[in-house]
């Protein structure tokens, strides 16, 4: 096995500085590294209107192989190699730049995306309150394994593939969750049309008719809701306006009808005004279906016009 060595970065990387006086009747390219090492053109902008007049310029004609990174964002990943396209482009001293000698620079990307170059910039003492700055004084003592050459480019070849194949595999996985997605969707919207019960319906029409046909529950549960009011129990709503031909959204099977959901819940206090004044000598009731739910509820179990129940603790008449 050929020998492996550890070197402090300043031994591959040597910064550069090109130094430019932003003029205001002149217009320039700036450079943007985005979190996931990409080096990125940010557009022009007119000199007039560039605050830092003390620019420095990405020269990739005499360095080729240049790394820059941001002294805030480096411990978010900001840091890559950059291409022809940033050629001349400007950008502040906070973005200190280096040629890259002696070591392959796709081996340096890999490492410098890794957990143990992570590792090192997060063990730094860093400076500054609002955003924590990482100086290239800093960044250029910390440690990089260096292979010979040809095991370097052979480790570059290796990545290659794993990333390929990783990002194929969160691709299809991807691809399978929309699928999911859309699949649970259309059950949903197959329930919701009474399809997913079809042949339960044709097999037993009496649960469909006379009695059970959701209208007369509906009349039973408004019977329900009318005595309690009288009781004192429930406290008397305004009467919604029926249901339009032009509010249905898809026809409903035999046995089923559209309703409000104020035709079949009650909801006591609407959560925003703290706790309704009849909890202290009343009880909450929610009506769920055929079923009669009472319990007291506490006022941060109203939410935003919702009920939040916990089911343990409720009691069915």
């Amino acid at each position: 096995m050929s020998e492996w060595k550890k070197v402090k970065l300043n031994k591959v990387l040597k910064q550069y500085r090109i130094e430019h006086w932003v003029q205001d009747d002149k217009s320039y390219k700036q450079v943007s590294i985005l979190n996931d090492g990409s080096v990125v053109l940010r557009g022009d902008k007119p000199g007039r209107e560039i605050g830092r007049k003390r620019q420095f310029i990405v020269n990739t004609d005499k360095y080729p192989n240049t790394l820059i990174f941001t002294r805030q964002l480096l411990l978010q990943g900001s840091i890559g190699l950059a291409g022809s396209d940033v050629n001349k482009c400007i950008v502040t001293e906070n973005m200190p730049m280096f040629s890259i000698e002696g070591i392959e620079p796709d081996y340096l990307h890999v490492f410098l995306n890794s957990e143990a170059f992570k590792e090192q910039v997060r063990a730094l003492e860093t400076t500054g309150s609002a955003q924590k700055s990482i100086h290239e004084r800093q960044f250029l003592e910390l440690e990089i394994p260096l292979p010979p050459v040809t095991e370097q480019k052979e480790l570059v070849k290796k990545f290659k593939i794993k990333r390929e194949s990783f990002s194929s595999i969160t691709s299809e996985l991807t691809s399978q969750q929309t699928l999911i997605t859309q699949l649970r969707q259309s059950i949903l919207q197959e329930a919701v049309q009474g399809k997913l019960t079809a042949e339960f319906r044709s097999s037993h029409p009496e649960l469909v008719e006379g009695s059970h046909h959701a209208s007369e529950l509906l009349k039973r549960i408004k019977a329900e809701k009318e005595k309690l009011i009288k009781q004192g129990k429930l406290k008397k709503e305004k009467e919604l306006e029926p249901i339009l031909e032009n509010e249905i959204p898809f026809q409903l099977p035999e046995g089923w009808v559209w309703c409000r959901l104020n035709d079949i819940v009650s909801l006591l206090g609407d959560g925003l005004h703290g706790t309704p004044q009849y909890s202290s000598n009343g009880e909450y009731y929610f009506i769920n279906g055929n079923n009669l739910i009472n319990e007291k509820l506490k006022s941060k179990e109203i939410q935003n016009k919702f009920l939040k129940l916990n089911m343990k603790n409720i009691k069915k008449n």
